[in-house]
């Protein structure tokens, strides 16, 4: 439960240090492609790729035409180490 806990605290502090960024976070914890992106070191191209592909690297969800994804979802890939970040936290 407390593991649960420091998580949830990651991602809040993740969407803060977005929004201090000026970067879009929703009020559930959403971003754009291109802060995930960012977060990633990856290009936008690359993460269209990725939602084309079969296998879904991180879960996406299309709101009015718009890949969003889960603040959550991102964190969970990065801290799987699958990926290395020039700049986690944007």
């Amino acid at each position: 439960m407390a593991e649960a806990a420091a998580f949830g605290d990651r991602v809040q502090l993740l969407a803060r240090r977005l929004e201090d960024a000026g970067e879009w976070v929703s009020l559930d914890g959403r971003v754009n492609a291109a802060t995930v992106a960012k977060i990633l070191g990856r290009s936008e191209k690359t993460l269209r790729r990725w939602r084309a592909a079969a296998d879904i690297i991180i879960p996406f969800t299309r709101i009015r035409g718009v890949a969003t994804y889960a603040l959550a979802d991102v964190l969970r890939y990065v801290e799987s180490g699958q990926v290395e970040t020039e700049n986690r936290a944007a």
